[in-house]
């Protein structure tokens, strides 16, 4: 269920409008055409709770 996935991506970002920022970017950049958008951000949520802990300076680096 994706609620699990978002409360155990929640614990490596310490700020939730980081988190939706951060699956935001890597699901768009992840997406392949003709797939599932839905996977795809489950996908991202995974990717993000299997990193270490994210900091605000490197999603910022990121974007910039």
């Amino acid at each position: 269920m994706r609620s699990d996935l978002v409360y155990s991506a929640a614990g490596r970002v310490p700020n939730p409008f980081l988190l939706c920022h951060l699956v935001r970017i890597s699901s768009r950049r992840c997406h392949q055409k003709g797939g599932s958008i839905q996977e795809t951000i489950n996908r991202a949520l995974t990717m993000v709770e299997e990193t270490d802990s994210v900091s605000k300076d490197a999603v910022e680096e990121e974007v910039a």
